[in-house]
């Protein structure tokens, strides 16, 4: 285990807690998450997988669901390699992840694993970093995770390092087109997947988890502003929006 790691992960925990801003875009993306979580019954089989600093247990409680993370943060329920799932064949009906899909070293082995995992029709729902004209410069120069856009999307392509906080902003961009339908067919892969681009106002008056910058002024209204602006992602999402939905369906 890094300790590095942890004291991140931690960090980002006290940063969640400390500022109320934060708290209500994560409800906001909570819950556009949980929308997309189609029910298979009582009987659900739920994966988030990089639980992180645990931000899912504040808003996921109506679920029954497997907190994992590639270390041990003390808050997940089993350490698994997201790259090596140790779940049967067709045994779950959805995995989910936020911001831990661009930190994966070769993410088409994940999706190779995660398509293998999931039943048919069911789902892994991810939200990421979008880069966008407007986030671009955002990724590059004020964020502390590095964003990499000229690489070649191949499938055996490793696109970062395998420390677990190593990462790659631009990934699921370059992988999942914004604000757009597709298949990952080409890739040999029985995946559709859909991208939908919400946060921009409502994001950047949080000052985002990994600073204590933030606007209070805006706290009571980000609620407001991210159903606004989601509302917005067809006209605007694809030049200014921070943020992706990406729902991909196993066929």
């Amino acid at each position: 285990m890094n300790n590095s790691e942890v004291d991140w992960i931690s960090k980002q925990r006290l940063m969640f807690e400390k500022k109320r801003s934060l708290f209500f875009f994560y409800e906001c993306l909570f819950n556009l998450l949980k929308s997309e979580i189609k029910s298979f019954g009582d009987q659900t089989k739920i994966v988030e997988i990089g639980t992180g600093a645990g931000l899912s247990t504040s808003f996921m409680g109506e679920f029954k669901y497997l907190k994992t993370d590639a270390i041990d943060t003390g808050i997940q329920d089993a350490i698994v390699d997201a790259q090596n799932l140790p779940f049967d064949d067709e045994s779950l009906d959805v995995i989910f992840g936020i911001d831990v899909f661009h930190h994966i070293s070769k993410p088409f082995q994940f999706l190779e694993e995660a398509s293998r995992c999931l039943k048919h029709d069911g789902r892994l729902i991810l939200i990421e970093p979008a880069i966008t004209p407007f986030s671009w410069p955002v990724y590059k120069f004020l964020h502390p995770e590095p964003m990499k856009w000229s690489v070649a999307v191949t499938k055996d392509f490793q696109f970062s390092g395998s420390h677990v906080m190593d990462a790659n902003n631009a990934l699921p961009s370059l992988i999942f087109k914004n604000n757009s339908r597709g298949s990952l067919e080409s890739f040999e892969l029985c995946l559709e997947y859909e991208t939908r681009l919400f946060g921009f106002i409502s994001m950047l008056a949080t000052g985002g988890i990994n600073s204590s910058w933030s606007i209070p002024f805006l706290n009571r209204f980000i609620k407001n502003l991210f159903n606004w602006e989601l509302k917005r992602s067809r006209k605007f999402g694809n030049t200014f929006f921070l943020r992706t939905l990406i729902v991909i369906e196993k066929f």
